[in-house]
Formats: C-alpha cells, structure tokens, sequence
C-alpha cells in the first residue's frame, strides 16, 4: 500500500508539497474505502482524509474495489467565473482524476476551494466555490485590546 504524488518539487517524501501535487492511493490487492486522491489546493489537501486499505477474502474482492467512474455532470460555475477542466475537456463526461479548477473574474476573489477533482463519478469537494466581489473595507483585521 502506498501514497504516490505526481511531482515532487524539492519536497521530501512528507512535503513540502506545492499547490497542484496530487495524491494518489495505491492498494496492493486494488481495494479501498474512501477517496483514493486527494489535491494540494494552497496548502491544504482536498479532501483532508484519504481512504484506506482493505484486506479482504478473493471471492467477495471484485465488490469492494473503487472503481473510477467518469464525471457525468459539470462542476458548477460561480457567478463572475469559469471552471477549466485539467484535460482541456470543455462537456462531460470528464474522465476520472479531471481536476476543476475555479477562476474569478477581474475584481472577485474566490471563496471555497479553487480545484475539484472527479472522483467515483462525483466531484470533491461537491459544494461549489463563489466569486465575490473583492473590496478593501470588506477586509478583515484582527485587532488585539491591550488591559493593563
């Protein structure tokens, strides 16, 4: 069982690892429960958890391997951007693995994440990202209240 990453970029075998790498769980015996990739996505992995490995007995092995179906839908598009697929596909279905990647347009910055990737015939992470429009007052400060 093992953990295999598409690039390393001067990263040890924990990382660092920079936004873009992907994750991919191999089982030995090809059987696994939860998501078998995961993304860098500026410094956080989506999803944050991989699945893991399973032993199981011959006969019952061929209804538990993780299949990668093809996603048969669009990711959804936020208002005030575009979704560009890794594969250059512009309609589905996107093969799996396809990553979505979120981009604002002018003026919006995006809140959620900025990649999806299709896994098992769905995208994760399934909630769409929105663009909002970026403004300076909306900025958050935090401010501490020194009590002597």
């Amino acid at each position: 069982n093992s953990v295999k990453f598409n690039h390393f970029v001067d990263s040890g075998p924990l990382g660092p690892f920079p936004s873009g790498t992907t994750a991919i769980l191999e089982c030995v015996h090809g059987i696994s429960r939860g998501p078998v990739l995961a993304a860098c996505d500026n410094g956080s992995w989506i999803p944050q958890e991989m699945g893991t490995c399973l032993l199981s007995d011959a006969k019952n092995s061929s209804n538990s391997v993780i299949k990668l179906d093809n996603c048969l839908k669009n990711y959804p598009a936020p208002d005030n951007g575009i979704v560009v697929y890794s594969n250059d596909a512009i309609h589905p279905p996107y093969p799996a693995l396809t990553k979505a990647n979120i981009r604002c347009n002018p003026g919006y910055t995006p809140a959620g994440s900025v990649v999806a990737i299709c896994q098992k015939g769905e995208w994760y992470p399934p909630l769409p990202t929105q663009c909002l429009q970026f403004d300076k007052e909306s900025l958050c400060y935090f401010q501490f209240q020194v009590m002597l």
